[in-house]
């Protein structure tokens, strides 16, 4: 029971930052250039053309997820108290 828990609550984390990382996006208050990155940076994780083929065992989708996690890096720092806050309390509302 206790492992289900931890991954009830692992799940409830990960909404939560997905759900402010669309906070940012959508904010008036995010720099275009965030913005722009964050597209580009879907628009190559979904993209069949790579810097290195994912076909390409470890390295193939390393790339991948060194951008991902630097992009995801990088727009932290634009998720303020203001926005947290807001996720949480539209979160807390739903069922």
């Amino acid at each position: 029971m206790q492992k289900k828990q931890s991954s009830l609550g692992t799940l409830i984390k990960l909404k939560r930052r997905i759900l402010e990382y669309i906070a940012v996006i959508r904010s008036p208050h995010t720099p275009r250039h965030v913005k722009w990155l964050t597209v580009a940076t879907a628009i190559y994780l979904i993209s069949p053309i790579d810097l290195i083929p994912d076909m390409i065992p470890i390295l193939g989708l390393g790339d991948d997820a060194a951008i991902l996690s630097l992009m995801l890096g990088y727009i932290n720092r634009f998720i303020t108290d203001d926005i947290r806050r807001s996720v949480a309390r539209n979160d807390s509302k739903t069922p």
